[in-house]
């Protein structure tokens, strides 16, 4: 392999609930496998930027990078720009690493959702070990909901 570069790999995750408990719980999902599915030890972290959606406010995501472990690594959180329609309770992170794997070998995660968003639309390119295998759309709905008025948000 070639000299170690700085690379970045993003992720996301729905939250089940506004509570510390579950918003730490789900980011610590979320980091596990964005540094998995990437192969990044610890040390090799650069930087961790969370976002959270603004209905998100019982707990800082990046107390869950420090409760795995990642605590001398520089971390920063924001609010995530409350578009209108966006899906609600979402975690997102930026992590920038060093690596020897080429940029279109690291891995975007979307971690199964604790909740599901109602009527959300989720539209990306999935990848499994480096080699993108297709698209997915994936389609959540409340129970007894009726049907589709066309203003679903599409996330990729």
């Amino acid at each position: 392999m070639g000299e170690p570069k700085v690379r970045a790999a993003r992720g996301a995750i729905c939250v089940a609930a506004d509570t510390a408990q579950s918003v730490l719980s789900a980011t610590e999902r979320l980091l596990t496998a964005v540094l998995e599915r990437n192969a990044v030890a610890g040390e090799d972290i650069v930087s961790v930027f969370f976002t959270a959606t603004e209905d998100l406010r019982s707990a800082f995501p990046a107390e869950a990078a420090r409760r795995l472990g990642l605590g001398r690594v520089p971390l920063l959180c924001a609010r995530e720009i409350p578009v209108e329609g966006s899906m609600p309770l979402v975690v997102r992170v930026l992590m920038h690493f060093y690596s020897e794997r080429p940029q279109a070998d690291v891995a975007t995660v979307d971690v199964d959702r604790e909740g599901s968003a109602d009527g959300e639309v989720v539209v990306g390119l999935h990848d499994l070990d480096g080699q993108v295998m297709g698209i997915y759309v994936l389609l959540y709905l409340a129970p007894g909901y009726s049907g589709l008025d066309g203003n679903l948000p599409l996330v990729w």
